[in-house]
């Protein structure tokens, strides 16, 4: 089972409250490019792109016989970018609990860690002020190989995963921007967005709706457990069908549970990789109702949309349930199809809250 073994954070915003002018940072490669008669019209376009690439800055140096010029042009525009970080570095401030949470979470045999657009310097001098620094199993930030491979790139969490040693798919990010979940989607890593920094509830929804949110990073600590779950159920005798049970710390990680069930049932789950996250919503106005709409939604993604799952997360605002899947689309030649689900019923369905416990039948 591909469980959580790890927790990363995002520097500004998400971590600590910090003080950078952002508007000389953005604009401080535009500036050196034109102190060295390089247009970034000619290079990006009439618009540049608020998070720059380096590579058409080669090919622009290289197709004018410049190509000599970019590391020391690169070099100084890492300079210009670590003054603007570090010029109010002494009025960084963590969040509540961010510092508090990451003794906590080393102590669940956890590794955490820091994976910042910002440089390597910038990271050191910010967390060393509050003790963090030596904390941390891993902090990367954009100087760490290619630049270009920073984030919103996967490639960022891919160098920040073999720094902690373990895969993309093995780290719980938190972040408060979009570039944060972006890059955080496109390596197959499971993501909490917060409401400081540029986060919102009202952005995130935008971004993905059903997408879990925390008021701050330090927060994870209550919910990690759902994302240190391993999955288990039944197999209970039924004559012609699938009847599974479900018992589990709290009912959400029940409703999780026959989620994962439902999906091996189709293929064998513990051969699935996880490659992206399904977010599965649906409302019922009673326990029973709530988890025939919720495994039916997900029955319905596995076959509309030929996904795999592997494991998954629950939880509940009022009547509705919201899941996270993480899976990967169905590969008939390397995924072993074990039976087909036509149906979700409510034959024999049982849902019960004291002690947590489901068992649904399905209709095979």
């Amino acid at each position: 089972m591909t469980s959580i073994r790890a927790v990363g954070f995002d520097l500004d915003g998400t971590f600590l409250h910090t003080h950078v002018d952002y508007d000389g940072l953005d604009n401080a490669d535009l500036k050196v490019l034109r102190e060295h008669g390089i247009p970034p019209e000619d290079v990006y376009g009439p618009n540049p792109p608020p998070k720059r690439r380096r590579a058409p800055v080669r090919e622009w140096l290289e197709a004018r016989g410049r190509g000599s010029e970019a590391s020391g042009i690169f070099r100084e525009i890492d300079e210009k970018f670590t003054f603007y970080e570090t010029q109010h570095v002494d009025e960084a401030v963590p969040f509540p609990g961010s510092v508090e949470c990451l003794a906590n979470l080393k102590k669940m045999g956890l590794k955490v860690g820091l994976l910042t657009r910002g440089g390597h310097e910038y990271g050191e001098k910010a967390l060393s002020r509050f003790d963090a620094y030596h904390v941390m199993d891993a902090v990367v930030g954009r100087d760490r190989t290619d630049y270009d491979r920073s984030k919103p790139s996967p490639a960022a969490m891919e160098d920040f995963a073999a720094d902690l040693g373990v895969t993309p798919q093995e780290i719980l990010y938190i972040g408060d921007n979009v570039t944060d979940w972006m890059c955080a989607r496109d390596a197959g890593t499971p993501f909490i967005g917060v409401l400081t920094g540029s986060g919102s509830e009202e952005m995130w929804e935008s971004v993905q709706p059903g997408m879990r949110t925390l008021q701050y990073a330090g927060d994870v600590v209550e919910v990690i457990g759902d994302y240190l779950h391993e999955h288990s159920y039944q197999q209970l005798d039924h004559t012609a069908d699938a009847m599974v049970r479900c018992n589990a710390p709290t009912l959400e990680r029940c409703f999780a549970d026959a989620a994962y069930a439902l999906s091996d049932q189709t293929v064998d789950a513990e051969r699935v990789d996880i490659r992206g996250t399904k977010y599965i919503i649906a409302s019922g106005t009673d326990p029973e109702e709530r988890l025939y709409a919720f495994l039916s939604e997900v029955l319905f993604v596995m076959d509309a949309e030929s996904f795999a799952f592997r494991r998954f997360r629950v939880r509940f605002q009022g009547d509705t349930v919201i899941g996270e899947g993480d899976g990967e689309p169905l590969d008939p030649k390397r995924h072993h199809a074990k039976g087909e689900v036509k149906a979700i019923t409510y034959h024999m369905m049982t849902v019960k809250e004291d002690p947590p416990e489901v068992t649904v039948v399905f209709d095979m």
